[in-house]
């Protein structure tokens, strides 16, 4: 696997808005048992986006960069699709390019399991998916409807961004250049397609792999894409991904066991899993069977995969989902010891 080998300022400002939205400035919390460099580097990076954000309205940054899934998706992502941007775009060429988006464009960045675009009535009763208050997601739908009112905002805030880190431009490509080289020297001994599969979250066909992975410094301890049949598969992996992998042992934390219990809680979630029990399913079979749209089932699905509990084969064209009862097996021991821990303690 090649990584880019250039620091992608524009994908590191919107995960550092996203993260300012989601409370993560901190990217140390956690990561005691790392090595002390990498845990100086994280403290280094904490600093720099803390300073990145500074002085900006912090209802401005929820406005187009607050997550909205497991993903970490954001109305800024929509607007601009910037996920799917051509690498090493400058500003100045991802502002004229949102100028050409269409409503179809920066639907298809929210995407579908079969690589195609969701219909706005079914982006709509998407939001209607999301744990989001009906403002939020009224306030969604109108910015994609128009784009043209949100374009200054959205990219005052990324320029703000950008210019602070390229102010701090010689530290960080420093702090890249090494986390590369570790990433690459970890490649050679645990190929991340491998990690993948352990993961269970996606099986792939080589060539669905994208030719380049995007290393996020912000979005340390990442592994994440799309995986399309039409060659515009992406995937972005965190710079310390190599020592979080080797950590997945560990017990489970607050934080996770509370996402577990609102996929337990959740009642289509629940039933999807307990079909997937009994067989395999593509997208459109769940959404008979359970009388919901394509888009909602696409979501369900998205945070299912998000947590390893749903498996993907993709092929011919088609997305196929499989109960993932490894990973089951993985959280119910996870959680006992996480209450063992408690009691212990």
């Amino acid at each position: 696997m090649k990584f880019i080998n250039q620091l992608q300022y524009i994908r590191e400002a919107v995960t550092i808005l996203n993260n300012a939205a989601s409370d993560y400035l901190d990217l140390t919390k956690q990561t005691q048992n790392l090595p002390e460099d990498c845990q100086a580097d994280l403290r280094r990076l904490s600093e720099i986006q803390t300073g990145a954000v500074e002085g900006l309205s912090a209802a401005q940054i929820a406005r187009y960069f607050q997550p909205l899934t497991a993903g970490r998706d954001c109305t800024g992502d929509y607007l601009g699709c910037f996920h799917t941007a051509p690498l090493g775009e400058t500003l100045e060429e991802a502002a004229a390019r949102y100028d050409g988006l269409t409503l179809e464009d920066r639907l298809l960045e929210v995407g579908s399991d079969d690589g195609g675009t969701p219909t706005l009535a079914e982006f709509t009763d998407y939001l209607g998916t999301l744990e989001l208050e009906d403002g939020a997601r009224w306030q969604v739908l109108t910015a994609l409807l128009h784009p043209e009112a949100h374009k200054s905002p959205l990219f005052d805030l990324l320029q703000y961004v950008v210019e602070k880190l390229r102010r701090r431009g010689g530290e960080l490509e420093e702090i890249f250049a090494r986390r590369r080289a570790e990433l690459e020297a970890w490649e050679q001994k645990k190929p991340i397609l491998d990690l993948m599969r352990e993961e269970s979250t996606y099986e792939l066909q080589p060539e669905l792999l994208p030719a380049e992975m995007t290393v996020l410094l912000f979005e340390p301890f990442t592994l994440r894409g799309r995986i399309r049949d039409d060659g515009q598969s992406w995937f972005a992996v965190g710079a310390f991904l190599s020592h979080y992998a080797s950590k997945r042992s560990r017990g489970l934390e607050k934080q996770e066991i509370l996402g577990y219990g609102k996929v337990f809680s959740d009642g289509s979630k629940l039933e999807i899993l307990r079909l997937l029990s009994q067989r395999s399913y593509i997208n459109r079979e769940l959404a008979e069977a359970l009388g919901l749209s394509t888009a909602t089932i696409s979501h369900h699905m998205s945070v299912l995969t998000e947590l390893g509990l749903v498996r993907t084969t993709i092929s011919a064209n088609r997305v196929l989902y499989d109960l993932n009862r490894d990973k089951l097996k993985e959280l119910s021991a996870g959680m006992a010891a996480y209450f063992d821990a408690l009691t212990q303690g």
